[in-house]
């Protein structure tokens, strides 16, 4: 877990001391902001990571029977989605050793990044001139094997730095939430991303074999539907101080009737397949995406 070093101080403030009340405030938006930009960073590159892992199956399978109506493309990035978002600022409130470990593997993570983007323009170029006539798909194989490692390499410090982010930013949001008067709400919706994110990694691992894991995603999509019917009925005061929160939650709610549609079709679909189709796996995570930013939207 990451160190709190103002956190745990506030334990042993006396009643009623604002400044110190103040502080931990600053600092709980602050490690809050930090990993709102995180995740935002992250669900930017995980599109474009996903239309590279697509490409790339299809590139594996023309390399193993070609075809003369191969293409190739390459992923879209929009230069500009979250290009105001500033990672090197990690909030000062954790401890030292756990600013160096975000340092360190964010900066790894965006290393691994750019390598993925150079190595698959070299495969799309090489694909793209026919090159691959010349050394018979040697240098394709070749890039195929390293684009695979960079990636699994990529998510696994992924894993890493969001397991380390989760209890420190659930601390940071209850220093916040304390006197919140929407913090139901936002316990509502957390509890939501929470079981979404469940279900669409049981999903996600069931793409090869949905039998093994369709009692576990059934249970999770029930878990879930039920929350929406307590959840979606809750109403947010009149107050126009409110309204943004409002408009946010609205969305939200809208967006997770739309995606409990989507994976009751899915695993209606996938039941008789015995497998999970990608395509409509990766629009589920899409929607999840969307339900995180009218989250942040509402906390914001």
């Amino acid at each position: 877990m990451l160190g709190l070093i103002a956190f745990s101080a506030c334990l042993t403030n006396e009643p009623g001391n604002k400044t110190d009340d103040n502080k931990d405030q600053k600092e709980a938006q602050d490690i809050i902001r930090f990993n709102n930009a995180f995740v935002q960073v992250d669900d930017r590159n995980n599109g474009y990571l996903e239309d590279v892992k697509t490409s790339l199956a299809k590139v594996v399978a023309e390399i193993q029977s070609p075809s003369p109506y191969f293409e190739i493309s390459l992923p879209y990035e929009d230069p500009l989605l979250n290009a105001g978002e500033d990672l090197s600022k990690i909030p000062a409130a954790l401890s030292s050793a756990d600013q160096k470990f975000l340092k360190t593997n964010i900066d790894l993570m965006s290393t691994l990044y750019g390598q993925i983007k150079s190595s698959y323009k070299t495969l799309y170029d090489y694909m793209r001139a026919e090159d691959y006539k010349d050394d018979n798909y040697v240098k394709g194989k070749s890039l195929a094997v390293l684009l695979d490692s960079l990636g699994t390499r990529y998510y696994t410090i992924q894993n890493t730095v969001s397991k380390k982010m989760g209890p420190v930013t659930d601390e940071a949001e209850r220093i916040i939430m304390a006197k919140n008067p929407l913090k139901n709400f936002i316990y509502a919706m957390k509890d939501d991303n929470r079981t979404i994110a469940q279900l669409n990694n049981l999903l996600d691992s069931a793409t090869v074999n949905y039998m093994a894991y369709a009692d576990k995603a059934v249970t999770a999509g029930t878990q879930l539907a039920t929350q929406y019917q307590k959840h979606s009925t809750l109403t947010l005061p009149d107050d126009a101080q409110y309204a943004n929160q409002r408009d946010a939650f609205r969305r939200y709610y809208t967006t997770l009737n739309s995606y409990l549609t989507s994976v009751k079709k899915l695993m209606r679909d996938a039941a008789g397949r015995k497998k999970v189709d990608g395509a409509d796996l990766e629009y589920l995570f899409n929607q999840q995406d969307a339900l995180r930013t009218y989250y942040n939207d509402f906390v914001d």
